[in-house]
């Protein structure tokens, strides 16, 4: 195997966005403990404008009232990380013209962080989520029971399954994740299965290690779905590739979402350039959908 096939980049972060979106749509953010109107969808999280090394924010989401949900994911406590989240709000909200509300998500080890920054008439404050409160290997037993008897996930179960490797657990959170992956295999539902695994491997990039890289990999070439689209790749002439046929799933799932909405839309007569703000697609497709549901 090529060291190329087992790299996880930046990419990963899309695919993560993709997922939350397919999964967690009109859903609320409420499993991190945090009161939020539902979100309609996952924005871009780059931002161009910053002359720092990280430009990249890492979830953001745009909520039923008109507001921004900005989450960043962390496994380590520094001093300028407050600062780096305030210039990612600031750039946002610069951009967005809307409020922006900011939660910092800290993996197990971390039980207290500074949330709040005072630069005289510049205020700023985070709300903390400490998943070291969470007990990961009673999670982890809960959700291999109810998978192995074929149960329906819940939502609560669904992030809980994503989030398992960030809880407190007795094993290193690189190997939960391996674990999680495993688990995440097991699910009937392959669209369903697809877009927990995307998850998955998009936020353990944050802090798995290099040989679990491969071990991830070889766990996920394992998995039908994966290979499938793997078939499908190398019968197109493609470059084949685990990130590659992760994305493309979730790009259809997502896709096909967006198309049943827009038709929705169309049957109530909402206005067609609400119908491009809400669901992304272009005049063009909408216009084609038109066509289509008069012929």
């Amino acid at each position: 195997m090529k060291s190329d096939d087992i790299k996880i980049t930046h990419a990963n972060y899309d695919i993560v966005f993709k997922s939350l979106t397919g999964l967690f749509k009109d859903q609320t953010l409420e499993f991190y403990g945090l009161k939020t109107a539902p979100i309609v969808r996952a924005e871009p999280a780059e931002l161009p404008q910053i002359q720092i090394d990280e430009r990249r924010m890492d979830f953001v989401f745009y909520l039923s009232d008109d507001t921004f949900m900005h989450l960043e994911f962390q496994t380590t406590v520094k001093e300028d990380d407050l600062l780096r989240f305030k210039l990612y709000d600031t750039l946002l909200y610069e951009q967005k013209r809307k409020s922006v509300r900011t939660a910092v998500i800290y993996g197990a080890g971390i039980n207290s962080a500074p949330v709040f920054l005072d630069h005289g008439s510049i205020k700023y404050i985070v709300e903390p989520v400490f998943m070291g409160n969470y007990d990961g290997d009673k999670t982890y037993n809960e959700l291999v029971e109810k998978i192995n008897a074929g149960l329906t996930l819940t939502i609560q179960d669904k992030l809980n399954l994503i989030f398992l490797p960030l809880m407190r657990n007795s094993v290193d959170k690189s190997q939960r994740a391996i674990e999680a992956i495993e688990l995440a295999q097991k699910v009937e539902d392959k669209n369903e299965q697809l877009f927990l695994i995307g998850c998955l491997v998009g936020i353990s990039d944050k802090f798995i290690d290099e040989e679990y890289v491969r071990k991830m990999m070889e766990v996920l070439r394992m998995t039908r779905v994966m290979q499938a689209l793997y078939k499908e790749f190398k019968e197109e002439g493609i470059e084949e590739g685990i990130e590659k046929g992760i994305e493309k799933g979730i790009e259809k799932g997502i896709e096909k979402n967006r198309l049943e909405m827009a038709h929705k839309m169309l049957k109530d007569k909402v206005d067609i350039n609400l119908i491009v703000k809400y669901t992304g697609l272009m005049i063009e497709e909408i216009k084609e959908l038109m066509k289509k549901d008069r012929d």
